[in-house]
């Protein structure tokens, strides 16, 4: 029997490896989409919302594959951002009005995304999708791959690895991996009351970080992202204290109706010292993870599959295209992890010098719109057209 053979083969159908086979595949390119599980979803309605945020960068990026139309319609536009430091002193605002756009990011419901991502794999793409089958071993040759399956091999010019942080398939690529305790418990909730429509609010106190991201006019997430050691002032036995949560909200979110905790973790993430080696390439969670102030996760792995599709749509040379496209990702992932860095270590930083410091950088960005445009390009991911060229 003939062994099957592909431009890509990707392990793991997720929300950033779905969506890379669908652009790949849309562009010409041979693909065989693996995953492990049998892709069932199940998630009711309120309690297992979980907020995925996705600036206006990634909006062009989905419509641009023929996505968006059917985001649109679970979405939730945000059109207002308010991020503030200690007090309401400290505070900043954007609107999509100032900056002329139409908003300035969407929430969505991670478990419906990944439905809608299905949907597309079931009706659009030609490639093949390989369920319940998982990558045992992987032999390199000068020109191409050998993937040895649970059930077969197959051959394969690169392998993308995009199955999650404990793929064991990224150590062929990464030996090193930078690990790093925040010191922090990350909580989120769901919770349905009365507030300000399509304004998402993000601010800093000496509790650690919170966020209020509304997904319907009448339905949010409250993210706690505490340092360690405040979280008994929030929660018993991972059970919120209402008064407590209400009450740091408040001026957010009025006449509280229901909360429910959703999950709760120790903050702590990594990042694989290797982006790419021998026809390998890590992408999505495989690769790293991303502290979640300033939502820039995902919308970094989005930014990742444009600029593959951007180096790939056409190309005569893909060995040179890749290597070029792997530089790209580089420079786009040094910025952001810096970025968030820096937020990390002033603004969560009890730290006098740090504190006077995140205060003056507020009020100097808050009263200069070239800064204010510089900061917001980067929250909504319009800076990165720099690192296209």
């Amino acid at each position: 029997m003939k062994t099957e053979s592909y431009d890509f083969t990707i392990s793991g159908a997720g929300l950033v490896g779905s969506i890379l086979a669908l652009a790949l595949d849309k562009i010409g390119y041979r693909v065989c989409l693996i995953e492990k599980s049998n892709l069932k979803n199940n998630a009711d309605e309120f309690g297992n919302f979980y907020p995925l945020s996705l600036n206006y960068r990634s909006k062009i990026i989905l419509d641009d594959l023929g996505l968006w139309d059917m985001i649109h319609e679970i979405s939730y536009p945000i059109d207002k951002l308010t991020i503030l430091y200690r007090n309401n002193l400290s505070k900043i605002r954007f609107t999509s009005k100032e900056f002329d756009l139409d908003n300035l990011g969407y929430v969505v419901d991670s478990h419906k995304l990944l439905e809608i991502y299905k949907k597309f794999l079931d009706k659009q793409f030609t490639g093949v999708l390989k369920l319940n089958t998982e990558i045992r071993n992987v032999e390199r040759h000068d020109d191409n791959l050998t993937l040895k399956l649970n059930s077969q091999d197959l051959n394969s010019k690169y392998l993308v690895v995009s199955d999650g942080i404990d793929s064991n398939l990224s150590k062929l690529v990464s030996h090193n991996t930078q690990k790093i305790n925040y010191n922090q418990i990350s909580f989120m909730m769901n919770c349905k009351g009365s507030f300000k429509q399509n304004h998402a609010i993000q601010f800093f106190n000496e509790s650690g970080i919170f966020a209020f991201i509304p997904y319907t006019n009448s339905s949010a997430s409250l993210i706690l992202t505490l340092n360690k050691g405040q979280e008994s002032k929030y929660f018993i036995d991972n059970e919120p204290i209402y008064n407590q949560i209400a009450d740091t909200f408040s001026q957010y979110i009025t006449d509280i109706e229901s909360m429910k905790s959703v999950t709760s973790y120790d903050l702590s993430t990594h990042r694989m010292d290797t982006i790419y080696r021998d026809r390998i390439m890590l992408f999505g969670n495989s690769l790293q993870l991303i502290h979640p102030v300033g939502a820039q996760g995902y919308n970094f792995s989005l930014r990742c599959i444009e600029y593959m599709v951007d180096h790939l749509r056409d190309s005569d040379e893909i060995d040179l295209d890749i290597n070029s496209f792997i530089q790209t990702v580089r420079r786009d992932r040094t910025k952001t992890i810096s970025n968030v860095d820096i937020a990390l270590k002033f603004l969560n930083n009890d730290h006098v010098l740090s504190s006077l410091i995140s205060k003056l950088a507020f009020n100097l960005i808050k009263n200069n719109s070239s800064l204010k445009m510089t900061l917001l390009e980067n929250v909504i991911g319009l800076n990165n057209y720099a690192f296209r060229k």
